[in-house]
């Protein structure tokens, strides 16, 4: 109909899933063999795709590590996380065998869970406004419930169907915005467009030369819309 298709109405979110809880593909059972028609040369030239796939998991899981560990959260067991990374090599396992695709670790959602269960107060450091954490509630119940409710957001599909895009947009919007708040590129961004006797007295402004300054803060700026970039134009050419 017009609300759920975006003619003259409300584009709402398009979610096409199994009901009956099947594979995709009818003609297969839930147990596969990942070895099943697939020789030697299938094989090798799947080592490469692989251990690019490999390395991504890496750089994934331990920079969400790191950015979860940071120093300014003054957690009391942060080496925690590693058993998060453990349990995400367990169930490679059993994604091969299910034909599933192997679950990964989310940079966003990492800090930003850690934040969210973070006390918090702002102090004023060579003139600048900074939020310090005081204390982080470091428990395991929460990221085991987010895990759980992707599992009932698979039964609520028909639920799903009808939020509009905008509000799944808007959500995003307010991820990024929010993400800003500490950001290192925004912060250089906003010190190049002040006054330099308005810059706070920070060692980046007073021992590095601000030529150099400006040329990496461009240099991350580039880097970032390439990123952008290449992201929004992916599909062309295929």
């Amino acid at each position: 109909d017009q609300a759920s298709n975006g003619h003259g109405g409300i584009e709402r979110v398009h979610v096409k899933a199994p009901w009956d809880w099947q594979p995709t593909d009818q003609s297969r059972s839930w147990i596969t063999n990942p070895l099943d028609g697939i020789g030697a040369k299938g094989i090798f030239g799947a080592l490469f795709p692989a251990f690019m796939l490999y390395l991504l998991f890496f750089i994934d899981h331990n920079i969400s590590s790191i950015l979860t560990q940071s120093p300014k959260y003054n957690l009391k067991k942060p080496s925690a996380y590693h058993w998060d990374f453990f349990c995400l090599g367990v169930t490679i396992v059993p994604c091969a065998i299910l034909g599933l695709p192997p679950g990964s670790g989310l940079i966003p959602q990492a800090p930003l869970h850690t934040r969210a269960l973070a006390t918090r107060k702002h102090v004023e450091i060579n003139g600048v406004k900074r939020e310090i954490t005081t204390y982080v509630e470091e428990q395991r119940y929460s990221a085991l419930f987010q895990a759980a409710l992707m599992f009932v957001a698979l039964s609520l599909t028909v639920v799903i169907k009808m939020i509009p895009k905008a509000c799944l947009f808007g959500v995003f919007l307010y991820l990024g915005v929010g993400a800003m708040h500490g950001n290192k590129i925004w912060h250089h961004i906003n010190l190049c467009f002040m006054l330099s006797k308005k810059r706070p007295p920070l060692p980046l402004v007073k021992s590095v030369q601000w030529r150099t300054v400006q040329l990496y803060t461009a240099i991350q700026v580039l880097c970032a819309a390439v990123i952008f970039a290449v992201a929004q134009f992916a599909s062309v050419g295929t």
